[in-house]
């Protein structure tokens, strides 16, 4: 657990850690309250009613690969 200080207000971050295969992985970050695990698994339900499965893991592939090109270019 920590906490983050934003202009005057100060905002907790509690950090879900699981040890899997010697490694340490966050399961989820929670600020101020809020699961950013949930806000995922919502987002998600949300573009499988509306659009199906095979949209949602097009679209995850696309950022991934979008992240992956960004992080080259800046480094």
């Amino acid at each position: 657990r920590t906490q983050t200080k934003y202009e005057s207000r100060t905002t907790p971050v509690e950090y879900v850690l699981e040890r899997r295969d010697g490694e340490w992985r966050a399961e989820d970050i929670i600020v101020d309250g809020v699961s950013t695990a949930e806000g995922y698994a919502r987002s998600f339900q949300t573009v499988v009613r509306q659009h199906g499965f095979d949209r949602l893991m097009e679209s995850l592939r696309k950022k991934r690969e979008e992240a992956m090109a960004q992080n080259e270019s800046s480094g």
